[in-house]
């Protein structure tokens, strides 16, 4: 739990507390550093898959199997590349808007996610954040299939 730094009891001023949501929602996820296993969430219902494109992008699909709806933002997603047994992130410059997305069940949508420059030969694969299913549900690290780069 995130902590104002105030008396119990003492409410943020208006702006204040505007600010401390909006830094709340951009803190990282517990077990979310950058380097070590991405660990797979045990749901199969949504999955994430990337595709190489002709150009210098990678297709990235969202899609939902489930009877629940899904919180996403596909533009978030980390590039990550394998290392031994570890998946480690790979630096991007892509700059994203912080909207929360809804998927719902059987729907599908992509993002047209470009590689990063200057990337060594390897396999990579895209990693990202849900709300599974939406509401109440928990966040969630999915990992997309792999692919060969550049």
């Amino acid at each position: 739990m995130l902590s104002t730094g105030l008396p119990s009891g003492e409410a943020l001023p208006a702006g204040m507390a505007l600010l401390f949501l909006v830094c709340a929602a951009c803190a990282p996820l517990p077990g979310s550093a950058g380097t070590g296993a991405v660990s797979q969430p045990a749901i199969s219902e949504v999955t994430l898959t990337a595709e190489k494109r002709e150009t210098e992008s990678v297709r990235l699909t969202l899609t939902n199997h489930s009877n629940d709806a899904v919180g996403y933002n596909l533009c978030t997603s980390s590039v990550v590349r394998r290392s031994g047994n570890s998946w480690i992130e790979v630096p991007t410059r892509l700059i994203c808007t912080m909207e929360f997305r809804t998927l719902r069940p059987g729907q599908t949508d992509s993002f047209p996610y470009p590689v990063p420059e200057g990337l060594p030969s390897g396999e990579y694969a895209w990693r990202n954040n849900i709300e599974f299913p939406l509401g109440d549900g928990e966040r969630l690290e999915i990992l997309s299939n792999s692919l060969q780069l550049p």
